[in-house]
């Protein structure tokens, strides 16, 4: 299993501009770099291009390639932080993709 770390919000804003900009379809590939430092999401654009996000990540475990929902996995994370500030989202995966549950307020990471 990897556990893969994003800025929330960031990552949340990247979904709604493929979305937008490239009516992109919810079926993503979401992928880390050899080094665990980038992540890729790829989507069909509206015009059947293949669009690209890529952004900054921490990940921890083997790099992966995973085929997952846009809307789906965006839900989950937002119902997965309704009520956090954190500002990080972490995911984990292995023969699917999970939302970590976010740290309470109050307990510091390593």
């Amino acid at each position: 299993m990897t556990e893969v770390t994003f800025h929330k919000k960031s990552f949340l804003e990247t979904f709604d501009a493929l979305r937008k900009q490239f009516d992109a379809t919810p079926d993503i590939v979401l992928e880390t770099d050899a080094n665990g430092s980038r992540f890729t999401l790829r989507a069909k654009g509206g015009t059947h291009q293949i669009v690209q996000a890529f952004g900054p990540c921490v990940s921890i475990g083997p790099a992966f390639s995973v085929q997952c929902n846009m809307t789906d996995l965006e839900q989950a994370i937002v119902d997965a932080h309704s009520e956090s500030d954190d500002e990080r989202v972490t995911l984990i995966i292995g023969d699917g993709v999970w939302v970590k549950d976010p740290e309470p307020a109050g307990v510091l990471a390593d």
